[in-house]
């Protein structure tokens, strides 16, 4: 038999070993051998003897976990199959980075001489069809299966947490997780950063998807664009440090390849201290409001055209995506308008409720097959029953998104008054008000039958930088973490202690590194 010394170049070594080749480290840590058996020998099972099994804290947490109390010492090549799965997938791609970096362990091809890690597509029995997926980690093999490719990028990162929390070196927990959503629709409300003069970091909003949402298993962003966007059809509307389409057209593709719905959010008739007052102050309905006027000539045409430059930023939904096939909603605002003058006997609900439908005619022209709004107006404008005799009016399937960040026991007022009207409810909640807020909202909401949870997070106002943006950007972590397991059946009361990390500190933590505002 051939020996080779080599000095750590764990690609050659694990290309030897392919080839029936015995290694040894010339620093004499640790022997790999070629044999099927002997590698298999190496993945013992056995309680590592130094130091104690991690603790380990799973975002989000999972359903079934069942652990054996032993570990297993990987060897430094384990081989790859992938059964339904890409081998350039995401979460392949982020778990053959995670054994490297934690572990010095590398991906190799399938080979009968190595202990396997299997990535396969597989409807599970008993467990949804979609994002479902089981996680062991044996003697034999480390092996995810997914109900669907969504199931399986998100048992990846799980494993990757698994691998990330393990110090001993090429030591890993033997296991088993079962695990699957509670809500379809689990998302993320974001506001691109609106201060002049400050370009938004590209690589942060990269970090956002790749790094937060992935920790989170979310899978849908809805991205508050409005002057953030530099459009070139209406160059008045974007401010000069906003994105360009086709870098908020990669951020699109980027969220899709790991299976997250990029939904637009332009914010329509109200808060329109910066599109409309910043390139149009005019058709406000005074210079303090903020507020347009709807019926304004000129200001129709502007939004379709906004509307068709988001059309096409934002592309198609992922395949298999909860939220739809094609292309994605958009979401409208209207929201908290203010005083609407009235003209020729209409109301202020009229005038709202023509403007919706309007709006909403031009965005199903362009390719948007549905609007979503903000709908405490309708309550507003109908307090008698809570806006249900407006609900009729409203354009075919809109989505509607009640929000409440309030720390509450009962959001029967919020969601009640839309239940069974024939309308998507994605209820909405924040992190950065109230920290219990998702967490009851969740499981009020999942009682209720609603198919989505929302994480709100407001982070346009204060500083830029990682450490005041946490707390807003914490919901990211706890609209996944509550929209993924709403644990319905519980009291309402804080929800959040029986987390077992800090969500800001976790934010903190995920985005080390980067910053906010492109300091070019």
């Amino acid at each position: 038999p051939l020996s080779i010394i080599h000095n750590g170049c764990l690609p050659l070594l694990g290309l030897l070993q392919g080839h029936g080749l015995y290694c040894r480290c010339s620093t004499g840590v640790h022997e790999e051998t070629s044999s099927r058996a002997e590698n298999l020998k190496s993945m013992t099972g056995q309680s590592p003897s130094s130091g104690e099994l991690p603790s380990l804290v799973l975002t989000p947490n999972p359903k079934q976990f069942k652990a054996s109390g032993k570990a297993l010492r990987l060897p430094i090549t384990l081989a790859l199959t992938c059964r339904g799965v890409a081998p350039d997938s995401p979460g392949l791609r982020d778990l053959s980075a995670a054994l490297r970096s934690s572990h010095g362990v590398v991906l190799l091809p399938a080979s009968p001489a190595l202990p396997t890690v299997i990535l396969e597509v597989k409807q599970l029995s008993g467990l949804p069809k979609r994002e479902a997926y089981r996680l062991s980690i044996t003697p034999q093999e480390l092996r995810i299966t997914g109900s669907d490719a969504a199931g399986v990028y998100f048992g990846a990162q799980t494993l990757c947490q698994i691998l990330r929390q393990c110090p001993a070196p090429r030591q890993v927990p033997t296991l088993e997780i079962t695990d699957w959503p509670d809500f379809p629709i689990r998302a993320a409300h974001l506001t691109l950063f609106r201060y002049e003069n400050q370009r938004p970091s590209l690589p942060f909003w990269e970090g956002l998807i790749e790094r937060v949402a992935a920790a989170g298993k979310l899978n849908t962003l809805i991205i508050q664009v409005d002057w953030m966007m530099a459009y070139r059809s209406r160059p008045e509307l974007g401010q000069t440090t906003a994105f360009l389409p086709e870098e908020l057209a990669w951020l699109c593709a980027l969220g899709k390849s790991r299976h997250i719905a990029m939904v637009p959010h332009l914010q329509c008739l109200s808060h329109q201290y910066f599109l409309v007052r910043k390139g149009h102050p005019d058709w406000l309905v005074h210079p303090e409001s903020e507020t347009y006027r709807p019926e304004t000539p000129g200001l129709r045409a502007t939004l379709r055209d906004a509307m068709a430059e988001l059309y096409t930023v934002f592309g198609r939904l992922p395949e298999g995506s909860p939220v739809g096939t094609g292309s994605p909603p958009i979401h409208l605002g209207f929201d908290e308008v203010g005083s609407l003058p009235t003209r020729a006997g209409l109301s202020e609900s009229e005038i709202y409720l023509r403007h919706l439908q309007e709006l909403a005619s031009d965005a199903r022209k362009i390719g948007f097959p549905q609007v979503g709004i903000w709908p405490d107006m309708l309550a507003r404008y109908e307090p008698a029953t809570q806006g249900r005799k407006l609900l009729g009016r409203l354009p075919k399937g809109t989505l509607l998104f009640p929000w409440d960040y309030k720390d509450r026991n009962d959001f029967s007022t919020l969601l009640q008054p839309l239940v069974g009207q024939g309308f998507p409810i994605w209820p909405t909640g924040s992190a950065k008000y109230q920290r219990d807020n998702l967490g009851k909202l969740a499981r009020h909401a999942r009682r209720l039958g609603a198919d989505a949870l929302v994480g709100s997070c407001w982070n346009s106002w204060a500083p830029m930088l990682v450490d005041t943006v946490a707390r807003p950007l914490s919901g990211l972590l706890l609209a996944g973490e509550f929209g993924w397991s709403a644990d319905a059946d519980k009291p309402l009361s804080a929800p959040l202690r029986s987390l077992a990390y800090d969500p800001m500190a976790r934010v903190r933590e995920l985005l080390t590194g980067l910053s906010p505002i492109d300091p070019g």
